[in-house]
């Protein structure tokens, strides 16, 4: 009986992995609408601002300033901005590359993970900008009859303050 809990959990560890990266390759082609379809109806899509403090309590984040807090209307609302030609910063787009490492299951029940994963995001644009978006993400994946789906992301950026504004999706 432990080889079949330990073969589904490599199994699963596999599959979230891929799916992942799948997403991260979406995102660095600017293919927001593929990667909408990743997303749960009732996502939460979250990045709270990053406080220095002796004991900091993430509990709380969801009641803190935040450089984001959204849902599926609000990041479908962005991606039709981004994709619009009206967005400045995104005209003509900008070369992103990300690395998605560290991703572990922190927790599972039936078909609902929750996945603890790093992240770094280089986005250069035309005028030879350079932006660097590091930190960590906390994720409820579901598995669904037609794949993983993200119901929540929480993003902890490294850097308690944006280089600039955001646009991209972490």
């Amino acid at each position: 009986m432990l080889l079949d809990r330990t073969m589904d959990d490599l199994i699963a560890n596999h599959e979230i992995s891929q799916f992942l990266y799948r997403e991260a390759r979406l995102l660095d082609e600017a293919d927001y609408g593929a990667w909408a379809e990743l997303l749960d109806d009732d996502i939460e899509y979250i990045a709270p601002q990053a406080e220095f403090t002796d004991r900091p309590n993430n509990a709380l984040d969801h009641i803190g300033s935040h450089h984001f807090q959204e849902n599926k209307d609000s990041i479908l609302n962005r991606i039709d901005w981004l994709s619009s030609g009206f967005s400045s910063s995104e005209t003509p787009q900008p070369i992103r590359n990300r690395i998605i490492a560290n991703i572990m299951i922190t927790s599972r029940e039936g078909d609902d993970f929750e996945v603890s994963s790093q992240f770094q995001l280089i986005q250069s644009r035309w005028d030879g900008t350079q932006v660097d978006f590091s930190g960590r993400r906390e994720d409820k994946l579901r598995r669904t009859g037609d794949g993983l789906r993200i119901f929540r992301r929480v993003i902890y950026l490294s850097t308690p303050v944006l280089p600039r504004a955001l646009t991209t999706f972490l």
